[in-house]
């Protein structure tokens, strides 16, 4: 049964306290067990303060003008970021979050807001336009789906603020932008993929538009296949997905072979599957890592040395990287 409520702790930290951040955020990850890190919301009126009148654009949003906004960010004094707690025991694991940062921070401002899933979805509504990662790449919110555009191989629809991954968070859009990347590296990506930890489906998704990929999506939380599946009906009409399956994690085929693997997950779970995720990967196939903080991309690459390092990058504090089985 879906929470009704979700919990957010906003925090305020001085910028000279980067370490301070990183420890936070990795904690609230690995520790608390948070959903989701948002690190900044803007308004319209503060992204038109920002731009001027490049904020006109069109609904997809151009790097540039992106980098513009991040950069305009970076000059405040302080860094604000919300950790965001919405599934089972949420309740409890943000009040020990709260306590944990009061007990131990003393140089920032903490605060706990509960609200309703409702309430969440109307923010959404306000805040989430679109998340531009390419020109192949760009995520909407299914209420500017309409049906001149919902098969638009450039543009993926998901119903955002269900706790499963809206685009928006740095380790998702890297994702996206690795495999970006690499549909230029290798011009004919076939075969199988797999998209393990797929939460609401996005980086299948993104791989079906833009590869000839059959994609596997595997989670293990079942409301999150749900929400998968419900995606996967806003961007393809039946006869598209044909080829394409949902595997809870439990029944995934061990001895099926990919050509392309997203893991966007903790470092504790890359680690734990890190057998299988190599045994999975076919020989000249690509693995797409992320869900990781900049402090735990070494121990990563330490644990997956096998494989060829194609490219890394990183943002806001969070990395991710293509790795090359030779």
């Amino acid at each position: 049964m879906k929470p009704t409520k979700y919990y957010l702790i906003k925090i305020s930290v001085p910028r000279d306290y980067d370490q301070d951040i990183s420890k936070i955020k990795e904690d609230a990850v690995n520790i608390y067990g948070c959903d989701y890190i948002e690190e900044f919301t803007l308004n319209d009126e503060e992204v038109e303060l920002i731009l001027g009148r490049d904020s006109l654009v069109s609904d997809a949003v151009p790097d540039e003008i992106l980098q513009r906004i991040e950069d305009r960010q970076k000059q405040n004094e302080v860094e604000e970021f919300s950790i965001i707690f919405s599934s089972d025991e949420a309740k409890q694991r943000s009040a020990d979050c709260l306590k944990y940062l009061s007990n131990n921070y003393q140089n920032i401002h903490v605060s706990r807001i509960e609200k309703k899933w409702e309430d969440g979805i109307e923010e959404w509504k306000k805040f989430f336009s679109s998340i531009h990662v390419s020109k192949n790449i760009n995520i909407y919110p299914i209420w500017q789906l309409n049906e001149t555009n919902r098969y638009d191989k450039d543009k993926i629809f998901i119903n955002p603020g269900q706790g499963f991954g809206t685009g928006g968070h740095e380790t998702t859009w890297m994702c996206l932008k690795l495999l970006d990347e690499l549909t230029k590296i290798q011009l004919s990506l076939d075969g199988e993929c797999l998209d393990l930890g797929c939460g609401s489906g996005i980086l299948g998704i993104a791989a079906i538009k833009n590869t000839d990929l059959l994609v596997t999506f595997s989670d293990v939380d079942v409301e999150a296949m749900d929400n998968c599946l419900e995606n996967l009906t806003f961007n393809f009409k039946d006869q598209d997905l044909e080829g394409h399956c949902l595997v809870i994690r439990e029944r995934l085929n061990q001895d099926k072979i990919y050509n392309l693997i997203f893991a966007n997950i903790l470092e504790q779970v890359l680690i734990a599957e890190k057998k299988f995720i190599l045994s999975s990967l076919n020989r000249g196939g690509y693995l797409i890592l992320s869900g990781l903080l900049n402090d735990q991309l070494a121990n990563i690459k330490s644990h997956y040395s096998s494989l060829e390092i194609i490219r890394e990058i990183d943002k806001n504090g969070w990395s991710a990287v293509l790795l090359r089985k030779n």
